[in-house]
């Protein structure tokens, strides 16, 4: 059984209050679809992107986190390639840069 789903717009909105409220700096770099767009987490340190994170629905009936297959290592334009093209593949997509690993825990414990 699947479990009821909150609207992408007001998980984003809760995450922005939350970081907000942390002092964590957040971005919204793309706004999807309002209902049920995608979320992608942009973590960075200092202005560089360091990973990807997708939300995906998983076949238990819940949503998890997985890392983009981009290594860490990679240049910006390797990232800025990824977004575009998930961009194109998924216009309702929603993309969310968040500075630093504290930010993503943060993120990740509302979003779970």
């Amino acid at each position: 059984m699947t479990e009821p789903r909150l609207a992408t717009h007001i998980l984003v909105k809760a995450l922005l209050r939350q970081m907000d409220t942390a002092g964590q700096s957040m971005m919204v770099l793309k706004k999807g679809e309002a209902e049920a767009g995608s979320l992608i987490l942009v973590i960075t340190e200092q202005g560089r992107p360091l990973y990807l994170l997708e939300r995906a629905f998983l076949p238990e009936g819940r949503y998890g986190w997985g890392r983009a297959a981009i290594a860490e290592d990679a240049d910006e334009s390797e990232f800025t390639r990824y977004i575009d093209k998930r961009k194109r593949f998924d216009p309702d997509l929603w993309i969310i840069e968040l500075e630093g690993r504290q930010s993503e825990s943060l993120a990740l414990s509302l979003l779970a």
